[in-house]
């Protein structure tokens, strides 16, 4: 490290500051009794007025450590309407868990529906904090709408303050020394321009004149899986990545940690500014996942085999993971689901996570699965689906307060949204028993036409009530006069069984998202398992265990992992761990429902490319721009002088900001052809210059010393 380099990077720890953010309110229209909000997010209590808010993630300095959190506003009145309240998720196959989750929302609907006051009382609330990569992140869900249910006042926000105290760590400290390890890093940098609220601040805490991206490839195994990946670790090192083969009886013998799991995850964060991609591999029984407990104190409820642990990596378990230190991992919600838990993970991924659930023989197979996938360029092919989609909930089914949830809607609003081509589909709807799906499909939905036209898809999304044996349709096949579907006139059928995989034609594999429940549940063979044994899936999105369905996000965690794999590929490149990767973010800032991040893992290699990988891992690098602008001298005494060249006439904007990233002079606006040199004159300290001319915006770091 430079010695200037250094020297910021000190001062950076020095000091301790409040982050002030003003967050404007989404735009709003009301039509009606309907109150409509762009880009509105629903994360408030169940039962409570489903107001619409606004989730922002926002970056401090490197290693920052948050104090406090403080939100600020003024409400007026602009309507009255009838709000009503956020209905509950829905679990896939526990009817128990469903009747326990209405039951809490009818106690929280009467009770916050009997006050006369505004909810909610603040003006935000944490989701989480944590990291990406380098950048150390909040991300905080904003309340521009209130309510109060007796007088059915909407009350508005135009704009919220969010104030966010926070202290830098001592330059000494292994925290600070975790930050500047990875100080040059870019890896995810596109990612964090998209996600963070404040990215143009954030250039002058995280600015580098030394930009690096990560190809470290890791693959970490039992000693007696090795030989299973060699055909996998040469094709990933033609493709240009730094491909290291880690045994977890090396890992276990000289990394610390309470239990195998924890060492690999301090592993991977010792080692997190090499690593992209990480892939695990082997039976659960000695690769293991850990078991996370989304409800405070709550293991025998819920208990999830998880990767995200390994994938999340900014803080150390004790502060993270396990904050509370009572080994109940990844507690984030109370007893009301609702956030603050006991633990403070975060769900924005550091590196993409994916595995290899079985051993060797069958894992070698799937490696070769992977290449043959991987290496496939036929586009025809990979972007060819079969989408078979039941009805896993009828209206008022059993008299509970359910509404109908039909796996159909969520395949047409692929199609609708050109995720999914609808020319270049199968669509495999139910139309059997009573109130079947309505719309049209390409053919009916069961076994025998899945196994048919599973043939040459690239992709393969289901939708149905699920276990680790397969996966089954809910028919309402008679009624008793009441116009109810009830228990006894409902019938699972099979819709695909582990022991029908065998019939299915591998000649070509296909990515495959199981949303049904327990597919991928890892502590005995399972479907997953099962698709990737024979060659039918060489990627595989499935559940460790119960899946959830959430009311205001309908297609869920599957349709933000499809849209990032196949539409909107400008971050992903349609890689496949970089699509899930993002995808969770997507959800997570939509719904803050933790138990599906958890549920749903990737079962396959990260880096596999879903349109094939005709070049190197080279076509992935960023590369910064060829500057537009110098300073010299640098460091310097008085005057600064700053030397401006452009190709074609430009509007330019120069700024001057402090390293607390505070706007300090507005130094030139006009418009320059060619070259021009301008000076200023700045006290002592170190500063950030701000380059824009609407095409690219550039900093640069200069440093005032005194005479």
């Amino acid at each position: 490290m430079g010695r200037f380099t250094l020297i910021l990077f000190i001062i950076l720890l020095a000091w301790t500051d409040i982050l002030t953010v003003n967050v404007p309110a989404p735009e709003y229209t009301i039509s009606g009794e309907e109150l409509n909000v762009a880009g509105a997010t629903y994360k408030h209590l169940l039962g409570a007025p489903n107001l619409p808010c606004k989730t922002v993630t926002l970056a401090l300095p490197p290693g920052a450590i948050v104090e406090k959190i403080n939100y600020h506003g003024s409400r007026i009145e602009i309507a009255k309407l009838t709000i009503h309240p956020k209905l509950p998720p829905f679990h896939l196959s526990d009817a128990q868990v469903n009747k326990s989750v209405s039951q809490l929302y009818e106690r929280q609907k009467e009770l916050i529906y009997s006050f006369n006051k505004i909810y909610p009382v603040k003006y935000g609330v944490l989701q989480s904090k944590g990291g990406l990569r380098k950048y150390s992140l909040v991300t905080v869900d904003c309340y521009h709408f209130a309510y109060n249910p007796i007088t059915q006042q909407l009350y508005y926000s135009p704009d919220i303050t969010v104030d966010i105290n926070y202290r830098m760590p001592s330059a000494e400290s292994d925290r600070a020394k975790f930050w500047r390890r990875l100080k040059d890093d870019i890896t995810f940098d596109k990612i964090a321009k998209e996600k963070i609220y404040n990215w143009e601040q954030t250039q002058v805490w995280y600015h580098t004149d030394n930009p690096k991206n990560a190809h470290g490839f890791y693959i970490i195994l039992p000693a007696s899986q090795r030989s299973a990946v060699d055909s996998l670790v040469n094709y990933r090192q033609s493709n240009g990545f730094d491909v290291h083969v880690i045994t977890t009886e090396h890992i276990d013998s000289v990394v610390e940690g309470i239990d195998l799991a924890q060492k690999i995850r301090n592993f991977l964060r010792a080692n997190m500014a090499d690593i992209e991609y990480a892939l695990f591999v082997g039976n659960i029984t000695n690769m293991p996942m850990r078991s996370l407990v989304p409800i405070n104190n709550l293991p025998s409820s819920w208990s999830i085999p998880s990767d995200l642990y390994y994938a999340e990596l900014t803080e150390r378990d004790s502060l993270s993971w396990n904050s509370d230190g009572d080994f109940y991992y990844g507690e984030v919600f109370n007893s009301n689901y609702q956030p603050p838990g006991d633990d403070n993970p975060d769900y924005h991924q550091d590196i993409h996570v994916g595995r290899i659930p079985v051993d060797n023989p069958s894992a070698a197979a799937v490696c070769q699965t992977i290449i043959a996938f991987d290496s496939n360029t036929d586009r025809s092919y990979k972007e060819a689906a079969l989408l078979p989609a039941s009805i896993p909930f009828y209206e008022n089914q059993n008299h509970e307060p359910i509404p109908r949830v039909d796996g159909s809607e969520d395949m047409e609003a692929l199609m609708n949204d050109e995720i999914i081509s609808r020319d270049n589909a199968v669509y495999l709807y139910e139309k059997a028993g009573l109130r079947p799906s309505p719309y049209p499909s390409t053919d009916s939905l069961c076994k025998m036409n899945q196994i048919a036209y599973w043939y040459k898809k690239g992709v393969m999304y289901e939708y149905h009530h699920g276990s680790p044996t397969g996966y089954a349709r809910l028919v309402w096949v008679w009624d008793d006069g009441d116009s109810v579907p009830e228990n006894p006139e409902l019938e699972h059928i099979y819709s695909l069984f582990i022991n029908d995989v065998p019939n299915i034609n591998n000649d070509y594999s296909s990515t495959t998202i199981l949303r049904s429940c327990s597919c991928g549940k890892p502590d005995q063979y399972n479907m997953t398992m099962k698709l990737m044994d024979h060659g039918v899936s060489s990627s595989v999105i499935s559940g460790t265990d119960g899946v959830w369905v959430i009311l205001d996000d309908r297609g869920g965690l599957p349709h933000h992992f499809l849209a990032r794999l196949m539409k909107d590929t400008t971050i992903t490149d349609g890689v496949i761990g970089d699509a899930f990767s993002l995808a969770k973010i997507d959800f997570m800032d939509s719904t803050g429902w933790w138990l599906n991040a958890y549920v749903l893992n990737h079962f396959c290699d990260p880096a596999t490319k879903q349109l094939g990988r005709e070049t190197s891992v080279e076509e992935k690098v960023q590369r910064t721009p060829i500057s537009s602008f110098s300073v010299y001298p640098n460091p310097t005494a008085q005057p600064v002088t700053i030397h401006v060249q452009t190709s074609t006439n430009r509007d330019i904007e120069l700024d001057v900001f402090d390293k607390s990233g505070r706007l300090v002079q507005k130094l030139f606006r006009g418009t320059i052809e060619g070259s021009r040199q301008i000076t200023t004159k700045l006290p002592t300290g170190i500063y950030f210059l701000r380059y824009r001319d609407g095409e690219r915006t550039e900093f640069k770091k200069v440093i005032i010393v005194s005479r």
